[in-house]
């Protein structure tokens, strides 16, 4: 179904004509007009499919901006998803020229309170800011009329409940609710109960949790061969854009230092970044300047990343979800992609749960032999040989380089000009901090035994000192 085909706002379809939207994602087809009849949505999808158009179109459609009203709040779990969704508005509402306030951490709260003052018709945030400027009376939410949980799955996750209640008790109760996420647990279906009296629940997966159309693999190794085994793989494969995930926020300091030293250049992104360094290092890997971003998993959720052509995970996720978002970075819009799990021993097992869960094949993959590295940074020496032969004048030094082969031979020369070219240097000598392998929790049948067991020791102790009274 094409966009034209929607009972929508001219303007709105300018605006999706403009930036080449022409035909519909499935999760678009099965809930834009469902939204637009009012319904309440639980919407499962595959990262990168379109979910935020989703919700966004037809609430565009539906909003009155005449009004002076804050009739939509969007909640997402992180920074980056909302000022994404931003975005989103900005170029879909482009014709409409919607009011907006983003309310997010890392940002001035003196701004996002003028923002609010000037009574925005959509507020997009994070839960914590929201909750901070609600419980400072900054945030009118009496007039809202649709309320969007994006990554509904990550948020509604305990912890983040009681914060959800918080903004949801301050919505009418008539509100329109829209709950979006990849992965949607019933466990996750059944607190949305709280938040919404009725809804429809619209599914578009794939049997496969992650695309047929990526390549997956895993890497047994021990911790200290990890780095040089990514120096490996990043050399072999020349990725023409890569994230490798940590676990945490040291490991991608310390990796992402540890690949600048030996001659890669990469970026890092985690949580302790203020949002003006977030969007300085994501500009870089975006435009290309830099091909490797190494993360946590901030940037699994929501992230508008395209063209990820390779995703590392130096550390294996403890959550299954956590690998179905990373290897999601990569292989969209039915691309090709790559993904390798650096695992211990110990690990198999979670690789074959996360095997079973997803539906989809991870193979065994062997460390790049010695021969393969040699071959692959030859060709790229080449490689640079001929891109900067098209860029110099040879005439200029052709004297001096003379006077160098003569003086030290040929072979030296070259030897000493692979070495240069070569980004390889001191990989050897890194020595990152180690991080403790994933331990999978097996299902705790002897901790369910000793609790009955207890039980009845309690009764029985009760029943005792009832027959005592």
């Amino acid at each position: 179904m094409k966009f034209t085909e929607l009972q929508i706002n001219e303007k709105i379809k300018k605006g999706l004509s403009d930036i080449g939207f022409e035909e519909m994602m499935p999760i678009q087809e099965h809930t834009i007009q469902e939204i637009l009849n009012g319904k309440n949505i639980i919407g499962e999808a595959e990262t990168g499919t379109g979910k935020t158009a989703a919700f966004v179109i037809p609430m565009l459609n539906n909003i009155d901006f005449e009004s002076k009203n804050t009739e939509c709040i969007i909640v997402t779990p992180t920074r980056e998803l909302a000022m994404q969704i931003v975005t989103e508005i900005k170029k879909i509402g482009k014709y409409l020229k919607p009011s907006y306030a983003t309310l997010v951490g890392g940002m001035s709260i003196r701004d996002q309170v003028r923002d609010l003052n000037n009574k925005p018709a959509i507020v997009i945030g994070t839960l914590g800011r929201i909750n901070d400027h609600l419980r400072n009376k900054k945030l009118d939410l009496k007039n809202v009329k649709y309320f969007v949980l994006d990554e509904a799955d990550e948020m509604l996750k305990e912890g983040w409940k009681e914060d959800i209640t918080t903004i949801n008790n301050s919505i009418p109760t008539n509100k329109q609710t829209l709950l979006f996420s990849a992965t949607i647990s019933k466990q996750i279906l059944s607190l949305s109960k709280s938040i919404m009296d009725d809804y429809k629940f619209i599914s578009v997966k794939d049997k496969e949790r992650t695309s047929t159309n990526i390549e997956q693999y895993y890497i047994i190794m021990k911790e200290k061969q990890k780095f040089q085994t990514l120096t490996k793989l990043l050399d072999v494969d020349t990725p023409k854009s890569a994230i490798i995930f940590g676990r945490t926020k040291r490991r991608v300091d310390e990796l992402n230092e540890a690949l600048n030293k030996c001659g890669y250049k990469s970026v890092g992104i985690h949580g302790d970044l203020s949002q003006q360094q977030r969007n300085a290092v994501m500009k870089k890997f975006r435009e290309n300047q830099i091909k490797i971003l190494v993360a946590t998993d901030v940037a699994a959720r929501g992230l508008d990343i395209s063209n990820v052509t390779h995703v590392y995970n130096f550390d294996l996720p403890q959550e299954i979800e956590f690998y179905i978002h990373r290897v999601g970075r990569t292989g969209r819009a039915k691309k090709h992609g790559i993904s390798y799990s650096f695992i211990k021993e110990t690990e198999l097992s979670h690789v074959k749960r996360i095997e079973k869960e997803t539906n989809v094949k991870i193979l065994e993959k062997s460390i790049p032999s010695s021969n393969e590295v040699f071959d692959a940074r030859d060709k790229d020496v080449i490689k640079l040989i001929n891109k900067r032969l098209e860029e110099i004048d040879i005439t200029r030094t052709k004297d001096f380089a003379t006077k160098l082969v003569n003086d030290f031979g040929s072979e030296k020369i070259a030897s000493i000009l692979i070495e240069t070219l070569s980004k390889k240097s001191g990989v050897n000598k890194i020595l990152l901090t180690g991080e403790p392998p994933v331990v999978v929790k097996k299902q705790n049948t002897n901790a369910k035994r000793n609790y009955r067991r207890q039980d009845n020791r309690n009764r029985r102790s009760n029943n005792n000192r009832t027959r005592n009274r």
